[in-house]
């Protein structure tokens, strides 16, 4: 069985050089909202007699997922060392740890100190 594949062209819409130059100016724009960048991009693409097939494939890469990094797990007896010496009060006079503080004492960053809680 056979498909048939429609390709609608759009209207060429017609645009003037000066409007082609805001219109140009409003798609570089890197402070306007994305909204109206994007709605500019599209007219410029449109005047210019692109298909909507072509308009669509541009747009795929947009969809993409960039999934990152994995999440950061703290090993549990870290985390307990951790929170144990929170329990304590400082060798040195303090009423309470620092961060800071914390992470010098049991030789780690203050970064993985500051997660503990969060975890």
């Amino acid at each position: 069985m056979m498909r048939l594949i429609v390709v609608r062209i759009a209207p060429v819409t017609p645009v003037t050089d000066e409007q082609k130059r805001e219109l140009t100016s409003i798609a570089q724009s890197r402070s306007l909202p994305a909204g109206y960048v994007f709605r500019a991009k599209l007219i410029l693409m449109l005047s210019e007699g692109a298909t909507f097939a072509i308009i669509r494939e541009r747009m795929d890469g947009l969809d993409t997922n960039h999934p990152g990094q994995k999440p950061y797990r703290l090993a549990t007896a870290l985390r307990a060392k951790i929170l144990n010496a929170t329990r304590s009060k400082p060798a040195d006079g303090s009423t309470h740890w620092s961060c800071r503080k914390l992470a010098k004492a049991l030789g780690v960053s203050k970064d993985v100190v500051h997660r503990v809680p969060r975890v």
